[in-house]
C-alpha cells in the first residue's frame, strides 16, 4: 500500500474554531470547572471575578476557578490538556467529565490566554500557560509554557497574588485562569454575579463531600469591610426545587411520588434497551389500575413503546422477578420524582429562578442538572389550570445512560423527543399516571372549596335577550374542547369555533363561576366507556345538572351538543323545532338557569 505524505492530523486553529462552536456561555464554561472539582473530591470550590474597578459596572476581566481537590501530578495536568484524551478505562459513575473535552472547550469560549496550577497531596505545585493565538500561529497543540516546578517569577508574571493566596496554602488541588476574556464575556460584574449565582444555585441537585461553592471578588474589600469581617465572597446556597430536605406537607399539595427504573442492555448488540419499573410503593395506573409493591415485597412492570394513538397507560405490563434480564445486562437506575408545589411555596421561589417556567421535566446527570422544564415532544402543559403551571418532575440517570437521554459533552439537552423511544415513552407515561390522579384530586377539591359560590350563580340577575335565538344558544364565550390528538385544551370564543356548520349564536355572559353539563352514569359503565377509550358515546342518555365549571350548549340543523370542560356529548335531534318550542312555551327574559331548562328539555324530548 503506497503511503501518503499528506498530515490528516486537524489544524490547531480549525479545531478550536469548532470548540468556539460548542455554546458554552459565562455559565456553563463555569459548571465545567465545577464539575472537575465535584470529580476530584473537593470540599470547597472558589469563584473569582476580577476587575479593574471597584465599581459594579466594571466589565470583568478575567476568571479564577480553584478547589482543594485531589490536583494532579505534572504528566495528569499535561493530559488533562489534550483534548479527547479518552482512556480505556472506565471512569467512576460518578464522574461528570467522560467526555474530557469540557474543561479545554469551557477555558477557550472565555479567553485567549489560559493558566492551571494543580498539586497533589505531598506533591509540587505544577503549572502551564497557553497562549491560544501562539499555539494557532504555531500550529501546535502543545501549551506555550509547562512547569513541573512552578518558580515564582511564573506566579509573578501570571497572577494578582490576592487571586491565588489562599489557594496556594491548600496542600492539593487545581486551579485555572482565564485572562484576555473575549468580548462577550466582558460583561458588567454585577449582571456576572448575578448569572453565576442563580445558575449554579440551579445546576446541581446536590453537592458531595458537603462541598461548598463560593463566588465573588477580593477587589470589592476596602479597609473598612474587612474590619467588619466581610471577605467579598457569598457562599451559594443550592436551590432545593424538588423540596427533598423539607417536610412534603408544608410546600407540596401531595406526598411526592418516586419510581425507578433499571435499565437493561437489549439481548443483541444492537436490539433496544429494555424498561422495567421497580415499584415499591401502590400507584394509580389507570381507574381502578393500580401497581402492587410494596418496600419489602418489590414488583416488577415492563415498558415497551407507546405505538401512535395508543393510551399512556398501554404499554405497561407487570412481570416476575424470574423474568427480568441478567443482572450483567443492567446498564444503570434512572429515578424519577414527581411532584406538585403548593401555591405558597410557588409563590415564594419565583426569584430562585432564571426564567418564569418552572414546570415540565428536569434532567440530572448524577448531580448535574442538564435540562430543565423539558416537555420530551409532547404537549404536557395543561395552562386551563393552575395547578398545572406548579407540577414538576425530576429525571436523574448515571453518566452509562449519556446515549439514552441524548447527554451531549457539553451537558445541555435540547426540548426536544429523547431518541430512545422507549425511555421517552416510558417518563412521559409515568408522569401522565401521576398527574391523572392529581388532577382529579385538584378538581375536587376546588368544587368543595367554592360549593358556595357556585349556589351564588344561580340567583344572578337575568339577562334579558332581545331577539328570540332560533338555531343556536350557548352559555358563554369561553369554551373548552378537548382535543385528544394534541393531548391538550383549547380555548375557543365562541361555539361557532367548535361546530361548524352552527349558525351565529347571541351569547350569555358566564357568571363568576359558570355552569356545565355533566354526564351522570355508572361506575360500571364510566369503566366500559374509558375501555373503548372513547371520549364521546353519542348512544347513552345524558343528564344534565348545574356544575361550577365551564358548560356550552350549541344547536345546529341536525344536532344538540352539549359542552362541558373537555368533554362533547351529541344528542341527534331535530334541532331547530325543539329549541323554537321551548322558546313558545317560555318568557323572552333569559336567566342563566334557563340554560339547565333548555339542557333538560332538549333531552327529555329526545330520550
Amino acid at each position: 500500500m503506497a503511503s501518503s505524505s499528506i498530515d490528516f492530523t486537524p489544524r490547531v486553529h480549525g479545531l478550536f474554531k469548532i470548540l468556539l462552536a460548542t455554546g458554552y456561555d459565562l455559565l456553563y464554561s463555569e459548571l465545567e470547572y465545577i464539575d472537575n472539582s465535584i470529580s476530584k473530591n473537593s470540599k470547597k470550590v472558589k469563584v473569582i471575578l476580577g476587575k479593574e474597578r471597584r465599581t459594579h459596572d466594571s466589565p470583568i476581566n478575567r476568571i479564577i476557578t480553584y478547589d482543594d481537590g485531589l490536583g494532579m501530578s505534572f504528566t495528569k495536568l499535561l493530559e488533562s490538556f489534550i483534548i479527547a484524551n479518552v482512556v480505556d478505562e472506565e471512569r467512576e459513575h460518578s464522574d461528570i467529565g467522560k467526555f474530557h473535552v469540557g474543561m479545554k472547550s469551557a477555558a477557550i469560549n472565555q479567553g485567549k490566554k489560559i493558566c492551571i496550577l494543580s498539586k497533589e497531596l505531598n506533591g509540587p505545585l505544577v503549572g502551564l500557560f497557553a497562549d491560544i493565538a501562539m499555539m494557532c500561529s504555531t500550529n501546535s497543540y502543545e501549551p506555550t509554557v509547562s512547569l513541573e516546578v512552578v518558580d515564582q517569577q511564573f506566579l509573578r508574571t501570571h497572577f494578582n497574588p490576592d487571586d491565588i493566596s489562599e489557594f496556594m496554602e491548600y496542600s492539593s488541588g487545581t486551579l485555572v485562569q482565564v485572562t484576555d476574556l473575549r468580548s462577550n464575556f466582558k460583561i458588567p460584574y454585577s449582571n456576572a454575579i448575578h448569572i453565576l449565582h442563580l445558575g449554579i444555585q440551579n445546576a446541581y441537585s446536590s453537592l458531595p463531600n458537603q462541598c461548598t461553592i463560593e463566588l465573588g471578588n477580593y477587589t470589592e474589600l476596602d479597609a473598612k469591610s474587612i474590619e467588619d469581617g466581610c471577605t467579598g465572597f457569598e457562599t451559594i446556597v443550592l436551590n432545593d426545587m424538588f423540596y427533598v430536605n423539607q417536610p412534603w406537607n408544608e410546600v407540596l399539595d401531595f406526598p411526592p411520588v418516586e419510581v425507578t427504573l433499571l435499565v437493561y442492555k437489549g439481548i443483541e448488540e444492537n436490539s433496544p434497551i429494555e424498561i422495567y419499573e421497580k415499584n415499591e410503593a401502590v400507584r394509580v395506573i389507570y381507574l381502578k389500575e393500580k401497581t402492587k409493591g410494596s418496600k419489602e415485597c418489590p414488583v416488577y412492570y415492563k415498558y415497551d413503546v407507546c405505538r401512535p394513538g395508543e393510551a399512556y397507560y398501554k404499554p405497561i405490563k407487570q412481570v416476575h422477578i424470574s423474568a427480568l434480564p441478567e443482572a450483567s445486562r443492567l446498564l444503570g437506575e434512572v429515578l424519577i420524582r414527581v411532584i406538585q408545589v403548593n401555591e405558597a411555596a410557588f409563590a415564594k421561589e419565583a426569584d430562585k429562578f432564571k426564567n418564569g417556567d418552572r414546570k415540565g421535566f428536569f434532567f440530572n446527570r448524577g448531580v448535574r442538572r442538564v435540562g430543565s422544564g423539558l416537555r420530551l415532544g409532547k404537549k404536557i402543559h395543561d395552562r386551563t389550570t393552575a395547578h398545572a403551571e406548579r407540577l414538576r418532575a425530576s429525571v436523574t440517570f448515571p453518566a452509562k445512560l449519556d446515549d439514552q437521554f441524548d447527554s451531549k459533552f457539553n451537558k445541555q439537552m435540547e426540548d426536544k423527543e429523547l431518541t430512545c423511544k422507549v425511555m421517552n415513552d416510558t417518563i412521559v407515561s409515568i408522569y401522565k399516571q401521576i398527574k391523572a390522579v392529581w388532577d382529579k384530586t385538584m378538581e375536587k377539591r376546588y368544587q368543595e372549596s367554592h360549593a358556595s359560590e357556585t349556589e351564588e350563580t344561580y340567583t344572578q340577575p337575568p339577562v334579558v335577550v332581545s331577539q328570540q335565538p332560533t338555531i343556536i344558544q350557548t352559555l358563554h364565550d369561553a369554551v373548552n374542547r378537548y382535543d385528544p390528538e394534541l393531548e391538550s385544551v383549547h380555548e375557543f370564543t365562541h361555539i361557532t369555533d367548535i361546530v361548524p356548520d352552527a349558525i351565529p349564536l347571541i351569547v350569555v355572559p358566564p357568571p363568576s363561576q359558570p355552569l356545565r353539563a355533566e354526564s351522570i352514569a355508572s361506575e360500571e359503565e364510566q369503566e366500559q366507556e374509558q375501555e373503548q377509550e372513547s371520549i364521546l358515546d353519542h348512544t347513552k342518555p345524558t343528564t344534565i345538572r348545574p356544575n361550577s365549571s365551564s358548560f356550552g350548549i350549541s344547536i345546529t340543523n341536525t344536532e344538540c351538543i352539549f359542552v362541558k370542560d373537555s368533554v362533547e356529548v351529541s344528542i341527534p335531534c331535530n334541532a331547530p323545532e325543539l329549541l323554537q318550542s321551548y322558546f313558545l312555551a317560555n318568557t323572552t327574559t333569559f336567566t342563566q338557569e334557563s340554560i339547565y331548562d333548555i339542557a333538560t328539555y332538549i333531552q327529555s324530548k329526545c330520550n
